[in-house]
This record gives C-alpha cells, structure tokens and sequence, in this order.
C-alpha cells in the first residue's frame, strides 16, 4: 500500500499531522524524533 502514490501521500499526511499537533499533544511529542528520522529515509 505504501509502495504507491496514495500510500506515500497518507505517509506524508499522518507524518504532518503528526509535527504539527506535537507542541499540543504530549503523545505526538514523543514521535516527533522517529517521525524526522523516518522522513529523513
């Protein structure tokens, strides 16, 4: 599923969502440093 444009387009969304509600959730805060590093691949 990854392996095509809508997956990557997901990927990239939910990886987003996630950095930008970090400063508000405590719980996204805690992925920010393996989500980098898993867009830095």
């Amino acid at each position: 599923m990854l392996d095509t444009l809508a997956g990557r387009i997901g990927e990239l969304t939910a990886c987003t969502e996630i950095l930008q509600a970090a400063p508000r959730v405590p719980f996204y805060a805690e992925l920010t440093d393996g989500v980098r590093q898993h867009l830095g691949h």
